[in-house]
């Protein structure tokens, strides 16, 4: 079947940024993030839309489609924020969530914030012991047209990489005292052919040599000796961004290659880490914290098609294209129309 082309282009959702800055959840923030929100969750439809439309695949398969269609369906058709009248800070209070973060941008994103927040403390706690040097890494291997090969490969050889932390005198791998990393899928953009790679946040005791590991990376892959490893510049939080940013490029892909990676990579760990930041508790709910402390006033936004989030009360729509005030009346009766 034909690939859709999934409605607009939703890069401008692709940046965790927005979600971990400070102040993010000040109430002047409020409708970029229901403008971000929006775009997210329009992908998601288109990919509801499509899976609905895919008879391929036997009455096992069919069922799981509906099943994942309807997860699509109503993650995030209602968003609960409270604002609270003290600091004045707006908190994302209560959604549904389908989890599903390889096929719905949402919730890729507040999945993504979650693991930005928790990593950041864990560095930030076990840089009190002792200085040590940051650096980011990404490991790539050769591009192929069978992602299910290309992957395994990918990982597996970074599982060799990392053993050489112990087994290996005089490996760059010595010098790492903990590290978290995340795969990262999409076509290359010239080969046109699936290119798996790496993310990887490092803390060292000494800084790796690039050079020394690259001649380690071609010897483990026998394809590849490509690879970027650079000090971590500027914010802390920026490069775990990077390294969360999403497992699947939902902006690069279209939605039969989405659709065909989320299939193969499912049941896979997409996350790992190792040493001082092994075993960081990352909370499955992916709602803000609230403030227990403060009253609160809350307010309710749905989702329509073309319309975004609309606030139940006003009537205030925030979509990607603009933020309006429309005829009350007028969007009632589209939200109606659109359940």
């Amino acid at each position: 079947m034909s690939p859709p082309d999934g409605g607009r282009d939703p890069r401008s959702v692709e940046s965790l940024a927005a979600e971990t800055e400070r102040g993010f959840d000040s109430k002047p923030n409020l409708p970029s993030r229901l403008i971000r929100y929006a775009a997210a969750k329009e992908r998601a439809c288109a990919m509801r839309d499509f899976i609905s439309r895919d008879r391929s695949g036997d009455k096992s398969a069919q069922q799981e489609n509906t099943r994942l269609a309807h997860e699509l369906h109503h993650c995030g058709s209602y968003l609960v924020f409270r604002e609270y009248l003290e600091s004045k800070s707006v908190r994302l209070h209560a959604m549904r969530s389908c989890r599903l973060h390889l096929l719905c941008p949402l919730c890729a994103i507040r999945r993504g914030a979650k693991l930005v927040s928790g990593y950041l403390e864990r560095v930030e706690f076990v840089s009190q012991e002792r200085s040590r040097f940051l650096q980011m890494l990404t490991l790539t291997v050769r591009d192929g047209d069978v992602l299910h090969e290309r992957f395994s490969h990918l990982r597996s050889s970074l599982k060799r990489l990392f053993k050489r932390r112990h087994l290996v005198r005089g490996s760059e791998m010595e010098k790492i005292a903990g590290a978290v990393w995340a795969y990262e899928v999409k076509r290359g953009s010239g080969s046109g052919v699936w290119h798996p790679h790496v993310h990887a946040f490092l803390l060292c005791d000494e800084r790796v040599d690039p050079v020394a590991l690259s001649r380690e990376w071609k010897e483990i892959t026998d394809d590849s000796h490509v690879l970027d490893c650079h000090d971590v510049y500027g914010q802390v939080a920026d490069a775990f961004c990077e390294v969360f940013k999403y497992s699947l490029k939902f902006g690069d892909l279209s939605l039969v290659d989405n659709f065909d990676a989320y299939k193969l990579l499912r049941r896979r760990r997409l996350i790992g880490s190792c040493g001082a930041l092994w075993g960081v508790d990352v909370p499955e709910d992916l709602t803000d914290d609230p403030i227990f402390s403060e009253q609160y006033v809350e307010h309710l936004y749905r989702f329509a098609r073309e319309l975004g989030y609309v606030d139940v009360d006003t009537g205030e729509c925030f979509h990607a294209k603009a933020s309006v005030v429309g005829d009350r009346r007028a969007l009632l009766s589209a939200l109606a129309s659109a359940r």
